[in-house]
Order: C-alpha cells, then sequence, then structure tokens
C-alpha cells in the first residue's frame, strides 16, 4: 500500500486534520506491517488519550 505522509502537511493541514477516516486507515494499515516510521505517534497518542479518557467516564 502506499502511503500519504500522516504528519508532513498538505497545504497547511497535516492527513490527520485533513482527513481523519484516511488517517486511521492509514495509520492501522501502518502499524500492521510494522511500518513504524510512518505513523503519526503524536496524534495516535493524543487519539489513544481522548479514547481511554472517554472509556473510563462511561
Amino acid at each position: 500500500m502506499d502511503y500519504l505522509p500522516l504528519t508532513q502537511p498538505v497545504g497547511d493541514r497535516s492527513l490527520y486534520d485533513q482527513d481523519f477516516f484516511l488517517w486511521v486507515q492509514q495509520t492501522s494499515s501502518a502499524l500492521r506491517a510494522k511500518n513504524f516510521d510512518q505513523v503519526d505517534w503524536e496524534n495516535l497518542i493524543e487519539e489513544l488519550r481522548v479514547w481511554a479518557a472517554a472509556s473510563v467516564r462511561n
């Protein structure tokens, strides 16, 4: 699979900011393939933190 840069801005917005669904697909594919250098770690960690906080509240 060809990956779009996950953290490199397109214009002034990253893929994470432009297309969250595509970002999730590419991030999960990169993790499955163990292409750790292609993972947007900063945004992934933030999404996990938010998800965990929401799970605790429910």
